[in-house]
């Protein structure tokens, strides 16, 4: 049976799960939008046509609190699974920064 790992470590994955999630769901939902969308027409623009990305800010917030919340059970005396997360950590930073700039 391994070590139980500290409280601290638990968190600071659990930020990190956040911050992936939170950037992921971000970058795939703009993605998204954009893919499907008409193009964009700079001079129709209006305040509230903003809404979309305050509500996928807000989406993003909440699934990666989710996940955030949930990787201390998820990963519960497992480095096996921390392991995984560090070493996916830069794939999904990479995958994240791509479509935000392709679909900029």
């Amino acid at each position: 049976m391994s070590e139980q790992r500290s409280p601290a470590i638990v968190r600071a994955e659990s930020l990190l799960v956040w911050a992936l999630t939170a950037t992921l769901f971000y970058a795939l939902d703009r993605a998204y939008a954009a893919a499907t969308s008409p193009p964009f027409d700079p001079v129709g623009v209006i305040a509230t046509a903003r809404i979309d990305y305050f509500w996928r800010m807000a989406l993003s917030a909440f699934i990666g609190t989710f996940f955030m919340l949930a990787w201390p059970r998820i990963a519960a005396n497992s480095e096996a699974r921390a392991t995984d997360l560090l070493r996916a950590a830069p794939w999904v930073i990479v995958f994240s920064a791509i479509l935000m700039v392709v679909f900029a």
